[in-house]
């Protein structure tokens, strides 16, 4: 019997002596340890996957504030382009009241001549009333002028036809006829003021 005890106390003491059971007893250490930090692991990752949950939240939030600020870019693109053509319909519309008044600034002597006419034109339609006047009191007083003349004329016809009677019973001959009168020459109305 002690055949069989001393080689398994052999084998201890020299297990014992080659430093087995110390790394026997590290490993062990080391594998309490690692079940230690798996639980501590797993619980960790629970808090972990907790404090996630909020920030899936915070996610969509922000892929909408995202999606927010490409609509607000594109309107304000739009908004860009319509005050572009604004500008370019009012750099127009200047440039055509530079025009209007470069135009209306060429005009300002026919104006100012059309006003002096107009002036003058004025003045003397002041002064047709007197003027109408004084041709209807000349129009009347040559009217009676003619009035007497026809019946001058009418008493020299009548004596010169008795004349003639006279002068065809004595055989008288006439007078050759007075040389034919130039017509008048009309007189040409004024021409345009020049301003």
């Amino acid at each position: 019997m002690k055949r069989w005890i001393v080689p398994p106390l052999i084998a201890a003491i020299a297990l014992c002596g080659s430093g087995f059971l110390d790394a026997l007893q590290r490993t062990t250490d080391a594998t309490a340890q690692l079940a230690a930090a798996s639980r501590e692991g797993t619980r960790t990752s629970g808090q972990a996957r907790a404090n996630l949950v909020p920030l899936r939240d915070v996610a969509a939030i922000t892929g909408r504030q995202v999606d927010a600020a490409k609509t607000l870019a594109d309107a304000l693109g739009v908004s860009a382009r319509r005050v572009g053509d604004l500008n370019d319909r009012l750099a127009a519309q200047s440039e055509g009241l530079r025009e209007l008044r470069a135009s209306i600034q060429s005009l300002g002597g026919s104006i100012d001549c059309i006003s002096r006419r107009v002036q003058d034109l004025a003045g003397a339609a002041r002064t047709t009333p007197a003027g109408l006047d004084a041709v209807r009191s000349t129009l009347m007083h040559l009217v009676a002028t003619q009035q007497g003349a026809i019946r001058h004329l009418r008493s020299i016809n009548r004596k010169l036809t008795a004349l003639g009677v006279v002068a065809a019973a004595t055989n008288v001959r006439e007078p050759p006829p007075p040389p034919p009168a130039t017509a008048p020459t009309p007189r040409r109305a004024p021409g345009p003021a020049a301003c």
